[in-house]
């Protein structure tokens, strides 16, 4: 198989001594720091810890650190609690611009100075205020070009992130954006296909095309599990706590005198899912209909895997049937370890809310052992 060439935010030890370290994964959103810690351990990882830790309001906007002493006492207390220095962490995806590109085969010391040129073309800000890394999917000699996947972030808002790790006391070994982290984790190694990835959190999801193991495209929009339960609740002038007893499981809500009925729930919830519906469709859509030069240029998504900070299960049934595409929950542990050989001390339920921190916990090393000689 043809290896991706990976260049990082920042370096990262290579193997042997990576696994013979415990590696950590810290996810950082707008309300919550979610951290785990691997070990290597009788021939595959564990998880030897796992903590979340929210954040107060306004500390992080939209990906924007607006008050690093909070930021910095949540990270200070994990790196004190949990004893470790090193640590992947993850960058704000609302700054984040991922986009594809090809070049000429050229030598390695010169891709980097070939897509500075192509950033301005990409991101809307200049190349010297910009952050990039850079994935090549066909790093061998068996094309006469370079299939090149770009991440690229404002140097100003990667350099916040670093100096919060920094005052924390933690060492950063890799920065990735959260699509990065999250496809790492989801999509099974030396998975070639196409693959829609849908992250739902609570105000916002974010879409990630991963094509051929390769995060190619994300969009976002500001639609999440709160957002439905907020407008609902509002509607219907009900106790959030009720709406969400009904998103998890509407067959259980039992119709009562002078209170909402679960018919009534149903039409509410079904008009705000279709505009969840609505903007996944979209997505697919431009990425099946994308052309270069009048050719078409992208091969069609052949599932949908879900994950978030709460997926409910009839949203399963319910895109599978609106898309005609096979959709599942992801299983955020498939590039770790089975679970014929190991459990982890995780519920399925609350292990989704990890799924950024599990991808930026996983080595680069163990990842392409696995993508490249499983």
């Amino acid at each position: 198989m043809t290896q991706p060439h990976s260049h990082r935010f920042l370096g990262a030890f290579p193997p042997p001594e990576f696994l013979r370290m415990p590696a950590v994964g810290i996810s950082i959103t707008d309300n919550a720091v979610r951290f785990i810690e691997l070990v290597y351990t009788g021939g595959r990882f564990t998880v030897s810890h796992f903590a979340e830790r929210k954040l107060p309001s306004g500390a992080i906007v939209e990906g924007y650190v607006k008050d690093k002493a909070p930021v910095v006492k949540v990270l200070s207390a994990l790196k004190d609690e949990f004893k470790f220095s090193f640590a992947s962490i993850s960058l704000p995806e609302q700054k984040a611009y991922i986009f594809k590109t090809q070049l000429p085969r050229l030598l390695a010391k010169e891709v980097r100075g070939a897509l500075e040129l192509r950033l301005e073309e990409n991101v809307p800000f200049p190349a010297s205020e910009t952050v990039f890394d850079y994935t090549i999917s066909n790093a061998d000699n068996s094309h006469d070009h370079l299939d090149i996947s770009v991440a690229a972030l404002p140097a100003k808002a990667v350099s916040v992130y670093v100096a919060v790790a920094h005052d924390a006391g933690i060492v950063p070994v890799t920065f990735l954006t959260e699509a990065q982290a999250v496809a790492r984790a989801v999509v099974e190694a030396g998975d070639k296909r196409t693959i829609l990835v849908v992250n739902i959190g609570d105000t916002q999801t974010v879409t990630s095309v991963v094509e051929g193991g390769i995060l190619a495209f994300t969009s976002s929009f500001p639609i999440g599990i709160e957002t439905l339960v907020k407008d609902i609740s509002k509607r219907f002038s009900i106790l959030p706590e009720r709406t969400r007893a009904f998103l998890e499981s509407p067959e259980e809500l039992t119709e009562a005198k002078n209170e909402v009925t679960a018919t009534d729930f149903s039409d509410a919830f079904s008009d705000n899912v279709r505009v969840l519906r609505d903007e996944i469709e979209k997505v697919i859509t431009y990425w099946q209909t994308r052309k270069e030069d009048g050719a078409m240029v992208a091969p069609l998504v052949e599932e949908i895997v879900l994950v978030g900070v709460r997926v409910v299960p009839w949203f399963v049934p319910y895109l599978t049937k609106e898309s005609r595409l096979p959709t599942s929950v992801a299983n955020i542990w498939r590039n770790v370890f089975s679970f014929d050989d190991y459990i982890p001390p995780i519920i399925s339920e609350e292990s989704l809310r990890f799924v950024a921190a599990v991808g930026l916990a996983i080595p680069p090393s163990a990842y392409l052992k696995k993508t490249f000689h499983a």
